[in-house]
């Protein structure tokens, strides 16, 4: 089983840390926040990652990973790290030129309540936006703690249920972001 995922993500062995991060904390307590690519380094850890409750709205880590390197799109996903810590997993997929889909977002059951969520959602609306330009951004859940996430940077409820989720979106202009 190793040598199957280790051959899946032999392309991706540059392990990459993007430009953007986020600090948090004070003084002395300082943790950064960043986005990295998934790679056959870090694999192992982001699939341990859990949601805890919350797992019954968001597919597995693994899960995640194996579609999305099967549909090509292994690029969208990142690992979030707070400092040299895996601590959840973003899918930004692109639909079209002009919108993009976030297919996927948890944090481990360990960081949440803390504030990371947030951190980690503007952090990672500012990377995709600033790297492929959407004009649009749509999500979806039936998780109310997402939800109301979302609603905080702008998204709003379209009406539609998908797969038994709501559906939001935001025009990149009118994202609310936190700085």
């Amino acid at each position: 089983m190793t040598e199957y995922y280790n051959k899946l993500f032999k392309y991706k062995t540059k392990y990459l840390e993007l430009k953007n991060n986020y600090m948090v904390g004070g003084g002395s307590n300082n943790k950064k926040i960043t986005l990295k690519n998934i790679t056959k380094n870090n694999f192992y850890y982001i699939i341990e990652l859990n949601s805890g409750k919350d797992n019954e709205y968001v597919a597995s880590n693994s899960y995640t990973i194996i579609e999305a390197f099967f549909n090509k799109k292994i690029k969208y996903v990142k690992a979030i790290y707070l400092d040299n810590e895996p601590i959840g997993l973003i899918w930004f997929d692109p639909i079209n030129k002009n919108e993009m889909f976030v297919h996927r977002f948890m944090i481990d059951k360990k960081y949440q309540g803390k504030g990371y969520g947030s951190i980690s959602f503007n952090l990672s609306l500012k990377y995709f936006i600033n790297k492929y330009k959407p004009n649009k951004l749509i999500i979806s859940s039936k998780n109310q703690i997402a939800l109301n996430l979302y609603k905080k940077f702008g998204f709003v409820d379209t009406g539609k249920i998908e797969y038994e989720e709501n559906v939001l979106e935001v025009l990149t202009k009118d994202i609310i972001y936190i700085d």
